[in-house]
């Protein structure tokens, strides 16, 4: 029989299933009628910047790659080529970094509740002095305005096209709602603002005064759980929420209406980490796979989700301590070229990332899956024949490991391994048997092949007693 839910998507289940359902450095992708799971994209080194500090924050337009680190600005060049544009204050914050391109030809941060310019045609660096608001959390820019949002809620923008000059009468101040502005996402033509736990909606309604307004009759019930997890993913908007009655669920929005995206098995998970409040959430887009990722450093795990087929996957790294953490990255950006930069969370090496990459900093990349549990509909002992597991092996021999839980998780078997597949060998079955009897055993199977993963599918021989 035909293991069911093999492919996902995972995450689904009603209780008594989620807890062993996992699918962990793999992801779900629709192929025809069928539906696989294929190993993430690896990270490889691009740039060591030597600061030893987390990459806080990437970002590359028109030819120019720049990046935060420590107390460090960087320009990267290439890979292993940067060069030290200025030193900054440092936070635990993501840094964001805004241009307003050939209008005013500045590059803008927040990072340490100061604002920094770097102009693009002269390279001068320099922090905003004049007007700059005090409590800086992040910034923006729209229509030629830079933008900040301060700790205590104002929201404040600077003259147009010029982000070294700041009034301290441009400012707004929240009205709609009395929880105060934590957050903001530019998802043009719209700025999103919200609080912990409500949200409203503004854009450019061109008045000479104060060029930005709320849009009429929005209003969003749904705040923000993590100020830095809101991300727009093609043109999508989504992230991790709170509400007046509870929080750590997972929006996206509909024009402007929240709705919940993640699964009963997703907020367990969300709900037992100590903290979300560093969540940081991005967006990408690889080979026709839109995802909106999650990562909680502080809970040692990072989620994705695909907004096409609604699954969910989880992405961990595995330091030489063995004990599985969120993914390695924190920022990232894309260059001209497609290639994806990847910010570490844990030391100044810039990545690149690929399907064609199958080492995560050469650290192996183990990829996991534990579809639910199997269960007879008159609970009675199945006897496990054979166990297939159907995959693209292709580029030479396939291993996988084998394991198996007949407590819900609790404990499992020692590991079995098996090989196969040569070189040009596609659609190969890796087998296992005979594997005893049980009632509601849950299979898992994990990988850490440097090369391609694809699993298909997984099938199991059974007999049925009569009683």
């Amino acid at each position: 029989m035909r293991i069911a839910g093999f492919s996902g998507p995972p995450y689904t289940q009603p209780w008594s299933q989620t807890v062993a359902d996992r699918c962990v450095n793999l992801y779900p992708e629709r192929q025809g009628d069928q539906v696989v799971l294929i190993g993430r994209p690896g990270l490889a080194v691009d740039t060591d910047l030597l600061t030893g500090a987390p990459v806080r924050g990437l970002f590359s337009q028109d030819g120019r790659t720049f990046a935060v680190s420590g107390t460090d600005f960087f320009e990267r060049f290439g890979p292993g080529a940067v060069i030290r544009r200025g030193s900054v204050a440092i936070d635990t914050r993501p840094v964001g970094m805004y241009s307003n391109g050939l209008a005013g030809n500045q590059l803008f941060f927040v990072t340490g509740g100061i604002g920094y310019l770097f102009t693009l045609s002269s390279n001068a660096f320099a922090t905003v002095a004049s007007g700059f608001p005090a409590g800086a959390v992040m910034g923006g820019q729209m229509d030629g305005y830079f933008f900040v949002l301060t700790e205590n809620g104002r929201f404040l923008i600077s003259a147009l096209n010029d982000g070294a000059t700041w009034d301290a009468a441009d400012v707004a101040r929240r009205s709609q709602g009395s929880d105060t502005w934590a957050s903001m996402l530019l998802e043009p033509p719209n700025l999103w603002l919200w609080g912990s736990q409500t949200g409203e909606v503004w854009y450019n309604n061109g008045a000479s005064d104060f060029p930005l307004a709320a849009i009429p009759n929005v209003f969003l019930e749904v705040g923000v759980a993590a100020i830095f997890s809101p991300a727009n993913v093609d043109g999508a908007v989504l992230w991790l929420g709170a509400t007046k009655t509870g929080q750590r669920i997972v929006y996206q929005a509909d024009q402007f209406s929240p709705v919940r995206v993640s699964t009963h098995g997703v907020e367990r998970a969300l709900q037992a980490a100590p903290t979300v409040s560093d969540a940081i959430g991005w967006g990408e887009q690889i080979e026709g796979h839109s995802w909106y990722v999650l990562t909680c450093p502080v809970a040692r795990m990072t989620w994705g989700y695909d907004l096409e087929l609604k699954a969910w996957h989880e992405r961990e790294y595995w330091p030489d301590t063995g004990v599985a953490e969120a993914y390695l990255g924190r920022s990232q950006c894309v260059l001209g070229d497609g290639t994806r930069l990847v910010g570490s969370r844990v030391d100044g090496v810039i990545y690149r990332a690929g399907l064609g990459t199958y080492r995560d900093g050469g650290r192996p990349l183990r990829r996991l899956r534990r579809p639910p549990r199997i269960t007879d509909d008159d609970d009675r002992r199945l006897f496990h024949q054979h166990l297939h597991l159907v995959t693209d092996a292709g580029q030479g021999p396939a291993t996988a490991i084998l394991r198996w839980s007949d407590d819900r998780g609790q404990t499992f078997s020692h590991d079995h391994l098996a090989t196969t597949g040569k070189v040009g060998e596609y659609q190969t079955r890796i087998d296992w048997g005979p594997l005893g009897a049980s009632r509601g055993r849950g299979y898992e199977w994990l990988t850490t092949d440097n090369a391609p993963v694809v699993w298909r599918d997984a099938y199991l021989d059974v007999l049925r007693r009569t009683s």
